[in-house]
């Protein structure tokens, strides 16, 4: 048997949104019933040994119509990039734009509207921010560092879509720590 997620507490106050509500990064708890083909949001996380883990994951109520499985399509490219420009050395702003670049090539570019993570460690939030901005406010990753990399495609209307990993850096490269699936769940 295979443990997906253990934690000894929450990190953060879990996020779960469906439908139209997804379009909003950080969406609140409403009254609104998860309808057939919505996407759902699931952004938890968890304190295992005094670090936090922190991911997010989507899911679908039935099929999604094809707008939706594109830009879930998108997103996980998005994530594949930036989890794949994660090295010692490289700039955090570049991190943020190899998976902003997959997105604004694909239209997107609007509707992914924060940075592509932050520090990960004894609090959920913590430097460095991996975001867009000129090298200046960069930081350089150094082995040791644990990143979130979370891209996010939100479009009014149709909903939004975030897949987060947790990313190692290490001596020669990285290591992805987060091992749940990442295919979007029909339920």
């Amino acid at each position: 048997r295979r443990v997906l997620f253990r934690s000894e507490n929450p990190a953060f106050d879990t996020i779960v949104a469906s439908g139209p509500n997804t379009a909003f990064p950080h969406a609140r708890p409403t009254e609104r019933v998860v309808g057939s083909g919505d996407l759902v949001l699931l952004d938890f996380g968890g304190v295992l040994e005094g670090y936090c883990v922190d991911l997010t994951r989507m899911a679908s109520a039935g099929r999604v119509g094809a707008e939706a499985e594109s830009l879930y399509r998108a997103v996980r490219q998005a994530l594949e990039a930036g989890v794949a420009a994660v090295q010692p050395g490289q700039l955090t702003s570049d991190v943020d734009g190899a998976a902003r670049g997959v997105l604004e090539r694909q239209q997107l570019g609007s509707a992914f509207v924060h940075g592509l993570g932050h520090g990960l460690g004894l609090d959920v939030h913590e430097a460095p921010r991996v975001g867009p901005g000129s090298p200046a406010e960069a930081v350089r990753l150094e082995s040791g560092m644990v990143v979130t990399i979370e891209p996010g495609a939100y479009v009014a209307g149709l909903g939004g879509v975030r897949l987060e990993d947790d990313v190692l850096v290490t001596d020669t490269g990285r290591e992805v720590l987060t091992t749940a699936p990442l295919d979007l769940v029909l339920v």
